[in-house]
């Protein structure tokens, strides 16, 4: 089963290198390192990652997602996205950050076996698409069989301030096994609350501040403030 960490950590989203570097020197614990946020993540260049780990060692996971839409994959492109994670091996990456869904919304347990046997030996989270299953406590379970160590998850779609009894009970379930990462709309001014209601001090943002009166580094100086609190 995957390996639950107790440790307070910000992983921060980013697509380009001049915005690694901001959440570096700002204090970010992990990247997810990614392309084109403006559609939720694909799949980065080789060259990005590269950069980064030029600069520092920071521990990245690498976002694999061949195209933007739903999470529903043909066998062509989780063959796809398997030659990715094969190629990313190559560099010195942390982990993967994948989801697959199928038509009824539960998990794809077949695309994920090939995934999560491709990552053997990574760090593995699923990602977004989890706020779109029928069955959490289920596919979480599923999750857990299949060795994946982190769920990025608002706990439905939307904000996670919107869901914090849905993360908490996640949370619960989650026992040992598995790291709940909160992702969607979080922020300084909304952290303590979340990490207050939720007994999760794991938090996943990007650097965008559209609408706040702060600086993207701002934004990571105090959500590294509100989890180590």
């Amino acid at each position: 089963m995957g390996a639950k960490s107790n440790h307070p950590s910000l992983e921060i989203c980013i697509d380009n290198y001049d915005d690694a570097i901001i959440a570096i020197d700002s204090g970010a614990d992990r990247l997810e390192t990614c392309s084109r946020l403006d559609q939720d993540g694909l799949t980065p260049h080789v060259e990005l990652v590269l950069a980064i780990a030029d600069y520092t060692d920071i521990p990245q996971r690498i976002m694999i997602r061949p195209r933007a839409g739903n999470f529903c994959y043909d066998m062509q492109e989780v063959l796809e996205m398997v030659a990715q994670i094969e190629h990313f091996k190559e560099l010195d990456v942390e982990g993967f950050v994948f989801g697959c869904l199928d038509v009824f919304d539960d998990i794809d347990e077949s695309a994920l076996s090939m995934l999560t046997e491709a990552s053997q030996g990574y760090g593995k989270t699923f990602h977004r698409a989890f706020d779109d299953v029928i069955d959490q406590q289920v596919s979480l379970q599923l999750l857990k069989d299949h060795d994946i160590d982190t769920v990025l998850t608002s706990g439905r779609s939307g904000n996670a301030i919107s869901h914090l009894k849905i993360l908490s009970q996640l949370n619960g379930w989650a026992g040992d096994d598995i790291n709940i990462l909160v992702g969607g709309g979080v922020a300084p001014d909304n952290a303590l609350l979340i990490i207050d209601k939720t007994g999760i001090r794991q938090l996943h943002a990007s650097l965008n501040v559209a609408g706040k009166k702060i600086s993207p580094e701002q934004k990571v100086q105090g959500l590294k403030e509100c989890i180590v609190l």
